[in-house]
């Protein structure tokens, strides 16, 4: 007998163990492929779906079964892959600054850093 997402998320809520070893398995596929697009690194995509598997879980007790379970999951994939490439972005605007302070910073960024500070 084929269980609904939605009776196997009500499951996993009450401690169910093997529910939720369903549902990853049901979703561990799409779910990949989707963040294997939208971050475009198989390894931070990996990374990622674990992310959104251990947030499912942590979800489970307060699942309520209104709408469609996978735009539900997919709403948690998209935040998680938002939430990485803004952390990305962060690092590698840190990662500029220390190269500005030390003085290593490329050609290309240090003709950038001059001409701002000419217009300022």
């Amino acid at each position: 007998m084929q269980h609904s997402d939605h009776e196997l998320m009500l499951r996993c809520g009450q401690g169910d163990a093997a529910a939720f070893d369903l549902l990853v398995r049901r979703w561990e596929l799409p779910v990949g492929n989707v963040l294997r697009r939208l971050v475009r690194n198989a390894a931070d995509a990996d990374d990622l779906r674990q992310d959104t598997f251990v947030r499912v879980l942590l979800a489970s007790r307060r699942y309520r079964p209104t709408g469609e379970f996978s735009a539900w999951l997919f709403r948690i994939v998209v935040n998680l892959a938002r939430d990485a490439a803004r952390r990305r972005k962060r690092r590698h605007e840190l990662i500029d600054q220390e190269l500005i302070v030390e003085g290593n910073a490329s050609p290309a960024t240090e003709s950038a850093r001059r001409e701002t500070a000419a217009l300022v």
